[in-house]
Order: structure tokens, then sequence, then C-alpha cells
């Protein structure tokens, strides 16, 4: 039997293991490649979260072929030896009694950056959902300090192997904070879906519902990991695919933002519903009051007509998506017509600039 307390053996195997390290070094591989190819898109768009994820993916790909590494390793050398048999239960990652102590500093540094750097990439795209500066700093003061506990506690593996005082401190320490911040990841989602943003955010047009959705999935599965691992707080490899669903859902809500507008929706209907007040007050500061003399009246009415000549030109409306090219729109302008329409409408008018001239005629008609 292992030494590992009431946890399977199982789930400790070399196996289990190797599999999990090859799903994690796949996926990150995976999301390496989508960073780097979508560089052109993703860099004009935000140099910083670029950088963040371009080294936040590096170095979860360095460090899951670096576990790959030693795992294979290990198992080379134990089948080169008699009983040349591979060992089912694997030990503990860094071996504290096996290993040089410039290993473990070297290891424990690796595990503390990877973390650090991934949880500040999904910090700073959640600055973008909440831009103002009450809600940045509440997301910094919030966040910050379990990022920083638990990218600290990767020092644990300092500790011997027999002090399992300190390393099982170290590993509640780590699985509370991740799973904290589990959750408030997930609830920051949610709340910008379906709160803030939940018009635009579930559009069916450019693949925005679609990002949203997959998202969500992820931030859920991270969640459900994170409460998982803190029964099973000594099945390691849990914290890898933790890391892992971090990483892309920091993309997959990037990409969820930017579909949806980068908040230029938002400011739109501010700016549509404060033009409607504009045009609204003159009418009430021209209207007389109730029971006034009728030379009244007729000065007021004498007054707006003056006004009115002399008066610049009232706020435009907004063109409508289907009688002004895209070429001639701004983005605000754009953003505020598809969205203002239903979907049902917004369908009506593609199959209409998709028809011939006759039945064109008959939708503008």
């Amino acid at each position: 039997m292992s030494t590992e307390g009431d946890v399977p053996d199982f789930v400790l195997s070399y196996p289990v293991q190797v599999v999990s390290s090859g799903i994690a070094f796949a996926f990150s591989f995976s999301l390496l490649l989508h960073v780097v190819f979508t560089a052109a898109y993703h860099l004009p768009l935000n140099r910083t979260n670029f950088l963040l994820q371009l080294t936040s993916s590096a170095l979860m790909l360095l460090a899951e072929c670096t576990k790959i590494g030693i795992t294979l390793s290990e198992m080379s050398h134990a089948g080169g030896t008699w009983p040349y048999m591979f060992p089912f239960v694997a030990p503990r990652l860094p071996r504290s009694s096996q290993w040089t102590m410039a290993q473990v500093v070297f290891y424990s540094l690796l595990e503390m950056v990877m973390l650090l750097f991934s949880h500040i990439t999904h910090i700073q795209f959640l600055t973008l959902l909440f831009p103002s500066k009450l809600e940045t700093r509440m997301i910094y003061w919030m966040l910050g300090p379990l990022v920083l506990i638990m990218s600290g506690m990767s020092f644990g593996n300092l500790a011997p192997e027999d002090d399992f005082k300190t390393l099982d401190l170290s590993d509640a320490l780590i699985n509370i904070c991740d799973s904290s911040l589990a959750l408030l990841y997930m609830a920051g989602l949610l709340i910008w879906g379906g709160l803030v943003n939940w018009r635009r955010a579930w559009r069916g047009d450019g693949s925005t519902a679609a990002f949203g959705a997959i998202a969500i999935t992820v931030a859920v599965l991270k969640t459900v990991i994170s409460f998982v691992h803190i029964g099973y707080d000594r099945v390691y490899w849990m914290r890898d695919l933790s890391s892992v669903f971090t990483i892309w859902q920091s993309w997959l809500g990037f990409w969820w933002w930017v579909s949806a507008g980068m908040n230029i929706g938002e400011y739109a209907d501010r700016l549509r519903a404060k033009e409607r007040r504009a045009r609204r007050e003159p009418r009430q500061r021209r209207r007389p009051p109730n029971g006034a003399p009728p030379h009244v009246v007729q000065r007021m009415f004498k007054r707006s007509e003056a006004d009115g000549a002399e008066a610049p030109e009232a706020p435009c409306e907004i063109p409508d998506a289907s009688h002004s090219s895209s070429s001639d729109m701004s983005p605000h302008t754009y953003l505020s017509n598809t969205d203002s329409a239903p979907w049902t409408v917004r369908l009506v008018r593609r199959i209409g600039h998709l028809a011939p001239n006759v039945v064109q005629r008959r939708f503008d008609g």
C-alpha cells in the first residue's frame, strides 16, 4: 500500500500521471499556437494581455515538458535495473531526498512563476471587463493577495519529504486559494456576461455566444477540479489541469470580450441615450406653463423660432446598417446598429442583402 493516506493508489500511479501530463502538454501547446497565430490581431488590441498570455502559455508548456521528462527518465531508470519493473505509484515532485538543493529550488521556482503568470493574466483580463478605477482596485486587492499566497506556497517543496505538517499546510493553502480564485473568476464572467453586457455578450454573429459559452464551461470545470482537489489534496496532477483551464479561460474570455465589442457598445448606448435626453430637453424648456397668458405664449414661441434658426444642427440619428456601407460607418455606429435590432430583424436584413434586386425592393418597400 502507498503512504498517501486514503487516496487510492491508482490516481497516484505513473500511468495516470503520464496521461494527465500529456493532456496538459497538448492543451498548453495548442494554446501557444493559437496565441502565436493570432498575434497580428491580438497585439494591436491589447499589447499587455498578449504578452501575458504568450508568457503564461510558454511557461505552462515548459513546466509540463519538465514534468514529463522527469517522469519518463525515472521510469526508464527503474526499468533498466533489477527487478526490471516499473514502479506503480509515482512519488511527489520534487524528490527532496534524491535531488540536489539546486534542482529542488529550480523546480519550485518554475512552478511558482508559472502559477503567478497564469493568474496575473486572468486578473489583467478581468480589468478589461471592469475598467473603472474602483472596479480595478477591487480586483487587485481581492485577487492579488490570493495569487501571491498561492504562488509563494510553491516553496513548500523545500521542506523534507517526511515533514508532513509543512507539506500538508502548503498544499491546503494552495488548494484554498485556487478554489477561491476559481469561484471569483467564474463570478466575474457571469456578472459581465449576464448583467453588465448581456445584450452584446450573447449575440449570434461573430461567434460571440460560442466564445461565451465555452469560456463559462471552462470556468465551471476549473471550479469543479479545484474543489475536488481539496478533498484529494495529494493528487498533484490536478494542479496541472487547473492551471491549463486558467490560461484557456483567459484566452477564451479575451476573445469573448473582443467579439462583444470591447465595451464600445456600452459607450454607444450611453452616447445614444445622452443624445435622446439632449433632444428632449429643448422641447421641455419651450413648453409654456399651464395657465400662461397669451402674450407669454406668443413670446416663448417667437424665442423658440429664433433659437431654432441660430441653433446648430441637432445630433443626427445613427444610420441604419441596411442603408449604409460598412466602410462609411465607425465601430461605434456599427455596433449600435447590429445590437439594437432583434435577431429576427437582422436575419431579414441579411436575406434582403443576398436577394435579387426585385426581392430586395420588396424588403425595402
